[in-house]
Order: structure tokens, then sequence, then C-alpha cells
């Protein structure tokens, strides 16, 4: 959870919310863009992050992430324990984090410092 933490809070923007029973959120401009827990003490680390839906379906299908029962709708992949490396997951996370603040007004992405002001960004 450390390193999940680490790498996540040091996104622009990021903020750190602990709730749903103990769950790391972490929103950019108040939309979840990760989250991480442990469903039971003993059990590994699981990660919940926002991506495309071609990148979705490529995790989908080589069986590194499955749909996440917890936010079924959209594209909200769960990893957890060993099934991706820990490079593979931090480039997800980020990916997530510009994802979802692409998503925001321009004046709260661009106070963020989150991708190109001037791009449009469509419903995923």
């Amino acid at each position: 959870m450390e390193d999940f933490d680490t790498l996540c809070s040091s996104f622009p923007g990021a903020g750190l919310t602990i709730q749903w029973g103990g769950s790391h959120v972490y929103k950019i401009g108040g939309k979840i863009f990760a989250m991480a827990g442990l469903p039971e003490p003993d059990a590994p680390l699981s990660v919940i992050f926002k991506t495309s839906e071609i990148t979705a379906h490529i995790l989908l299908e080589a069986g590194s992430a499955r749909k996440s029962s917890y936010l079924p709708q959209g594209n909200w992949l769960e990893v957890s324990g060993s099934a991706m490396s820990a490079a593979d997951l931090a480039d997800y996370l980020r990916q997530s984090h510009d994802f979802v603040g692409q998503t925001l007004p321009r004046r709260i992405r661009s106070g963020f410092g989150v991708g190109d002001s001037s791009a449009k960004v469509g419903k995923r």
C-alpha cells in the first residue's frame, strides 16, 4: 500500500481520501482515478483504476486485470497481487490520472497542470 500511496500522491492535483472501510481512494478534481485496499487482512493488495476502452479490452484479454465489481460501469479494472508488474501498474495508474484529469473542466484541469488544456475529451 505504501508504494501505491507514494506513486499516486506524486501526481499533480491528486488527493487521498480514506473511505469505504479503509480503502485508499485517490481523486483529481473530486473524481476518482485509482483506489486500493486489502479485501482481507492476509489478502494481496487490490488496485482499481480507470482506463480507456481499448486498454481495458487488451488487459482483460491478456488476463492481467478483471472488471472491477465495485465500479461495474465504465472501464474500471482491478489488479490483485502479482498479476501485473509494479512498473506496468505504475504506468496504468499514471494513465488513469491523466485520463480522468482530461475529463475535468478546462479551468480546473489547467490548475492541476493536467494534459493539454486545449484538448477536447469526449465521454469514454
